[in-house]
């Protein structure tokens, strides 16, 4: 018997299905909250988030523009740095 199984038994398949949808739920907005608290992103992933192409962003780090890091062949993209660089542009 799963564990769903013996929590079906216990708490009635209504209660279950409640608890079900309340720890995706939980779950979910815990890992968008994670994802929204990383300083550093790949370039793919900063380009994504921020609506800029991943040649810009490349090409703003080339130039010393925009502060990043390297892992490996990577090359990693300091959030908080382009946010600000997207604000100021945006005034």
């Amino acid at each position: 018997m799963s564990a769903r199984d013996r929590l079906a038994r216990i708490f009635g398949p209504d209660l279950l299905e409640l608890l079900s949808d309340f720890v995706r739920d939980e779950v979910s907005d815990l890992l968008a909250g994670r994802e929204t608290e990383r300083r550093w992103l790949t370039l793919k992933a900063a380009a994504g988030r921020y609506g800029v192409s991943a040649s810009a962003l490349r090409k703003r780090a080339a130039r010393g523009a925009l502060p990043h890091s390297r892992l490996g062949r990577r090359l990693l993209i300091d959030t908080r740095a382009l946010e600000r660089e997207l604000e100021r542009q945006r005034r």
